[in-house]
């Protein structure tokens, strides 16, 4: 979830479908119904707050609090980082721990189980991206490990089919 649809959690926003307990919200950038599966590790911490976001500080302070905790567990590698100033493009070598952001989790959800395996519509129904286009260009899929997986999954069929 963005952290705007995260901080407005109620118990109402639970719900269970089957054996299966979910976040069902409507949200508030896209006006999209998602269900979000609820994976144990934030159950333990919403059972905490009855069910509800925990008490909450501003977005800013949230941001700086996670850029300080990225340097203190030594993201201090630095990397390129592309961005528009002033109308140019402009690449220049950060610490990595300079653009980790509350949104980097929601992105590196969509990322990590896209990568795991699970089909981008399934993903695009929990992230609420209504387009593949706009999904693949949120998600950063290593080129190189795609090419791989590609080239296994090819030789996989190639095998079955000369069977």
């Amino acid at each position: 979830l963005r952290i705007s649809d995260f901080k407005r959690l109620k118990p109402e926003h639970f719900v269970t479908e089957g054996k299966h307990e979910m976040i069902h919200i409507n949200t508030k950038k896209t006006n999209t119904d998602v269900y979000v599966p609820l994976f144990p590790d934030l159950k333990a911490i919403l059972e905490r707050y009855n069910y509800s976001s925990p008490p909450s500080i501003s977005d800013q302070k949230m941001n700086e609090y996670l850029k300080e905790l990225c340097q203190m567990v030594g993201m201090n590698d630095e990397i390129m980082h592309t961005f528009s100033k002033g109308g140019k493009v402009v690449e220049q070598k950060v610490p990595r721990w300079s653009l980790i952001t509350s949104h980097t989790a929601r992105r590196s959800f969509a990322t990590n189980y896209y990568e795991l395996g699970f089909p981008a519509a399934q993903l695009m129904a929990i992230t609420g991206h209504a387009t593949e286009k706009q999904f693949f260009g949120y998600i950063n899929v290593n080129k190189k490990k795609l090419a791989q997986d590609m080239a296994i999954t090819a030789a996989e069929m190639f095998t079955t089919l000369n069977k």
